[in-house]
């Protein structure tokens, strides 16, 4: 150290960064033991997220994975909007939702097309709300329908 160096100029220089490097490997492993802590806590024990009443919309809804994640979903409370290329199989899910109790709005959405899903996007948030969950193909982030949710 040049002797020119004041004290503060050491404060700042050495000793600031290492409290810094302390004080994030501090909460590093505080942020680590309480996630240990909950991950060996038996379900139920602590109190899970509610999404009873949101609104979750799903993309490629007509059949498989998407049909579902729209009858899990609604199990949870939520209300489903339906979005799929194929309108029959979209309609069939929308049937096999009628049961649940949900609220469910299906729509006929061409995901390889960004202005058609902009549009759907307006009309969903006109006729439906603000979407509160989305699932289902990445390219709608990149779109008009991810303004749709609400900034939580």
């Amino acid at each position: 150290i040049p002797l020119c160096c004041s004290a503060m100029d050491i404060v700042n220089d050495v000793l600031m960064p290492i409290v810094e490097f302390i004080v994030a490997v501090g909460h590093t492993l505080i942020v680590t033991l309480i996630a240990m802590v909950k991950a060996c806590l038996p379900r139920g024990v602590l109190p899970r997220k509610s999404i009873k009443g949101d609104i979750c919309l799903i993309t490629g809804s007509g059949s498989g994975l998407g049909r579902l994640m729209a009858l899990e979903f609604a199990k949870f409370g939520c209300d489903i909007v339906l979005w799929d290329v194929n309108t029959a199989g979209n309609e069939e899910t929308k049937k096999m939702l009628g049961n649940s109790g949900a609220r469910v709005w299906a729509y006929t959405v061409d995901l390889s097309d960004r202005k058609e899903i902009a549009a759907k996007a307006a009309l969903v948030q006109k006729e439906v709300g603000n979407v509160d969950i989305l699932v289902g193909h990445p390219i709608i982030l990149g779109c008009s329908l991810f303004t749709l949710s609400k900034n939580r």
